[in-house]
């Protein structure tokens, strides 16, 4: 095929014969300009649990710790764009989500982002409304993201809600070698009832900011948050290639006077005030058969120790117990009120490790890949196992399905939640 478009061309030259320049002058139309941006997705999901019996999150979900076969599923829609030219442009980001669980059934409308969007000149952004910001440079946890939602080590990627407040960006590229890019943002974050709620009480109004550098090619950041309500909060981060195939990256955020809740030698809850130091460093590598690894250890300051952690679920077997034996539903409520301060947070211990592997197109085939992640309690041992893959279907329709395999002892993170295996199955359209 390709001789024989050579030979049609050939043929075309000779017959015209030869040309002038000036004659056929060849004009690149401009891009046309879009007023309007619009995509997304829409999903549908399977998930079935296989219960630990006795395990305290199962006691305190369910009200039960036998082992059960349990099912639930999610239909969800997510549509972002933006409309607008130039220097204004309106930002959205919407995600309507029906939940079947095995507590409840729910219907959630929500708009994770929606800000207008002004540029008075290159070097200046205002942004009014509401806006996911990304701050940090961690794959599975930010602990200096102090303006994000926490992320899901399970799924880190998922988009998250935004908070409302207003937002000026500077930014100027310099013609140096040490330092080519420089860039100032600065966040106010107001608090209402029904917006912003968990910054703070109403009326309160929070404060970030966060200077930008790329310095001898590598990403630093540093940054501040500041709210009546909140603790004084100071963090830095880096990211740097060391080779096209090698990135490393870090994190550490310092919590100054924050407030931690624990139990005191007689089972009441206690609160104190501490400075919290976090950190992460990772480091992400793509071999040359297409095999991502991303690696990360993460110091969580706000968590709790392995003694800490058994004195919560001490008291929560001693309140099963009680309810076992007297039928009193407050033993049960007293024990979800205790468990509280543990199960809150999205990992409640104090150090990690965590691995995922990627393969892309395993066995060669197409549009498919492959992972396996680990999430690893360093403090007591336990672990999530994560298996799963992905298939394009078409060029618009994914296929997912994974597993999650937590595994430890008693008393241990992972070792005491709902699943011995939750299985998940979805189907994912993009528009």
């Amino acid at each position: 095929m390709r001789f024989l478009a050579l030979v049609c061309c050939l043929a075309v030259l000779l017959a015209v014969g030869p040309v002038r320049a000036g004659e056929y002058d060849l004009e690149i139309p401009q891009a046309e300009k879009k007023y309007w941006e619009l995509g997304g997705y829409s999903e549908a999901r399977y998930v079935g649990h296989v219960t630990r019996p006795g395990s305290a999150l199962g006691r305190i979900k369910l009200g039960r710790d036998d082992s059960e076969l349990l099912h639930d599923g999610r239909a969800q829609a997510q549509v972002r764009g933006s409309l607008g030219l130039n220097r204004i442009k309106f930002h959205f980001l919407t995600n309507l989500q029906y939940e079947d669980t095995l507590q409840e059934s729910e219907l959630k409308a929500q708009v994770y982002a929606g800000y207008l969007s002004l540029k008075p000149n290159p070097n200046l952004t205002l942004d009014l409304g509401k806006k996911v910001n990304l701050w940090g440079k961690g794959y599975a946890w930010n602990p200096a993201g102090f303006i994000s939602r926490p992320k899901d080590p399970d799924e880190p990627e998922a988009s998250l809600e935004g908070y409302l407040g207003l937002e000026a960006e500077f930014v100027k590229s310099l013609a140096r070698r040490d330092l080519s890019n420089f860039a100032l943002t600065a966040v106010a974050l107001p608090v209402w009832e029904w917006e912003n709620s968990s910054l703070g009480d109403p009326g309160d109004v929070d404060l970030a900011a966060k200077a930008y550098f790329l310095l001898f090619d590598t990403d630093i950041d540093l940054m501040f948050f500041h709210g009546p309500d909140q603790p004084t909060r100071l963090g830095a981060d880096f990211s740097r290639n060391l080779k096209e195939n090698l990135e490393i990256h870090g994190e550490v955020a310092v919590d100054f006077d924050a407030w931690k809740k624990t139990l005191g030698p007689d089972g009441k809850m206690e609160s104190t005030q501490e400075n919290q130091v976090s950190l992460l460093v990772g480091l992400r590598y793509l071999t040359s058969s297409e095999t991502t690894l991303i690696a990360e250890y993460y110091h969580n300051g706000r968590g709790y120790s392995s003694g800490e952690a058994e004195e919560f679920y001490r008291l929560l077997d001693g309140y099963w117990d009680q309810w076992l034996a007297t039928g009193d539903p407050r033993y049960r409520d007293l024990a979800r009120r205790t468990a509280g301060p543990l199960f809150s947070l999205k990992n409640y211990g104090r150090d990690y490790l965590y691995l995922r592997l990627i393969q892309k197109e395993p066995l060669s085939i197409l549009y498919s890949s492959l992972w396996l992640t680990a999430v690893v309690n360093l403090n007591d041992l336990s672990l999530s196992l994560s298996p799963g893959g992905s298939y394009m279907l078409t060029d618009n329709l994914e296929l997912n399905a994974r597993a999650v395999i937590p595994l430890g002892g008693d008393r241990t993170e992972f070792g005491e939640k709902l699943d011995r295996v939750r299985a998940e199955v979805y189907l994912r359209y993009f528009f």
